[in-house]
């Protein structure tokens, strides 16, 4: 017969049940308390709707494959001898440790949480937490962490991420990661150097930096030249390179973790060009600094995040087009610049830049611009960078040499009129908060600061130009 071992304290042991068939452990609304070095043997499944609280450990230790399901409860610490795997049917918690001797954690679409403090051991080939489904990995945090290892791996391949913060606060804060062993569906088709394995990753109540850095294997997810390898984030729409970290010795990539959901990613930097915009827009500006709205309405974790816009590269001979050649969604900053990687197939074509956003009136460069592996454009610093429509001007002067774009074109039908306004008045009747395009100003709200700007520019009878 199957037992149930050793040196255990049960409180309310009535509410315990030992399934000696199957040698389940089942805690049905009870408490289980664990002394420390005692050592729960379980040969069939680990059920619970309650913690397990103490210092012992429960170790799954069967000779077929064995299920837990707690509900999202805690256990102090868990070992893993079973090569058959352990499957999660719910959530759970592990406090103190989470050891590896053989078999994986298969999470399907359940998490998997531990704090920074819990110690995971054992992993590698074989034994890890596979990220099978939705389900996370996750680090509840409340203090700093440096190089914090998240024992994720796909199939039999250990596929590691490493988090460490450099934060000022933590409010519940938590990291999550993923590995999927496919190349990242967002990658550019035109970059052929590149990692058959990315990790989505998210994070929360977190406000500081986050680096992570993802260990693959060689050369299984490599595709074309590891030495080209660099870095990446993407957070939906555009690749970023900040804190970029490659190491072709260990075969890692790092990047910053800018936002509260996207992906780490290593592919070749240099098959990518890169354009910087630099523009202003009207109701976000205060001497030359534009407001943080994504951050302070906490859509973003980026204290510079301000708002996204889109860019449209046209082409002159695609004037009469409905759409624009290349057309790429981005963050503007609130030092005002925007940069978006484009695929190597631009360089050395010329195109018109055309700035959208959601309350401002589109905008178009006056002239072309050639596009190379590094280029830029500035609206913001002569009234001529924007096309002009020879009536009204094409931008406003902000003072002190700056230009904005204007703002009020709520429609987004090309001027700023009493349609808008009407929009705005209806807003701010409902006192309407948060994320809405009647907030010309991008302080979270529509009121009486956003009907001026609509009224002063529809004053002006502006209608946005373009070629």
């Amino acid at each position: 017969m199957k037992k149930l071992l050793f040196a255990v304290t049960i409180f309310y042991f009535s509410l315990i049940r030992i399934d000696n068939l199957s040698a389940q452990l089942y805690i049905n609304g009870g408490s289980l308390y664990l002394d420390s070095g005692s050592v729960v043997n379980v040969k069939g499944d680990l059920l619970s709707n309650a913690n397990i609280n103490g210092a012992g450990k429960v170790l799954l230790n069967g000779t077929v494959a064995q299920n837990v399901h707690m509900n999202g409860s805690l256990v102090p610490s868990l070992e893993i001898n079973n090569t058959q795997n352990i499957s999660l049917l719910s959530g759970i918690k592990i406090k103190d440790s989470l050891k590896f001797v053989n078999g994986k954690i298969l999470v399907g679409n359940n998490d998997l949480t531990i704090s920074s403090k819990t110690i995971c051991s054992g992993m590698g080939a074989g034994k890890f937490v596979e990220t099978n489904g939705t389900g996370q990995f996750y680090i509840e945090l409340s203090e700093n962490i440096t190089s914090k290892e998240c024992p994720i791996g796909a199939s039999n391949l250990y596929r590691p991420v490493y988090f460490s913060t450099t934060a000022t606060s933590f409010s519940n804060g938590k990291l999550g990661a993923r590995v999927i062993a496919v190349a990242s569906p967002s990658k550019p088709a035109t970059v052929s150097d590149y990692l058959k394995v990315y990790w989505p990753i998210s994070r929360n109540g977190i406000i500081g930096t986050v680096n992570a850095i993802g260990q693959y294997i060689d050369p299984t997810d490599i595709n074309g030249t590891e030495s080209s390898l660099k870095g990446f984030y993407h957070d939906g729409t555009t690749w970023y390179t900040g804190n970029s970290t490659s190491d072709n010795i260990t075969n890692m990539v790092g990047a910053e973790i800018l936002a509260s959901i996207g992906e780490l990613y290593g592919m070749n930097f240099s098959q990518l060009a890169k354009l910087t915009i630099k523009a202003y827009l009207e109701g976000y500006y205060n001497a030359n600094i534009l407001t943080s709205t994504l951050y302070y309405l906490g859509m973003s974790n980026n204290t510079n995040a301000c708002d996204s816009i889109n860019i449209g590269l046209w082409s002159s001979n695609n004037l009469s087009s409905t759409a624009p050649s290349l057309s790429i969604n981005a963050i503007l900053q609130t030092n005002g610049q925007a940069t978006v990687q484009l695929p190597n197939s631009a360089i050395g074509n010329n195109y018109y830049v055309a700035l959208k956003h959601r309350n401002s009136l589109e905008t178009w460069s006056s002239n072309p611009i050639l596009i190379s592996d590094s280029s830029s454009y500035d609206f913001t610093d002569n009234l001529s960078k924007a096309y002009g429509n020879g009536i009204n001007p094409s931008m406003k002067n902000m003072g002190n040499g700056k230009y904005a774009i204007y703002s009020g074109d709520l429609n987004q039908d090309g001027t700023a009129d009493i349609l808008d306004m009407q929009v705005c008045e209806n807003d701010a009747f409902n006192f309407s908060y948060g994320y809405i395009d009647s907030d010309c100003n991008g302080d979270g709200a529509s009121d009486a600061l956003d009907m001026q700007i609509i009224e002063n520019n529809s004053i002006l009878v502006l209608f946005s130009a373009r070629p």
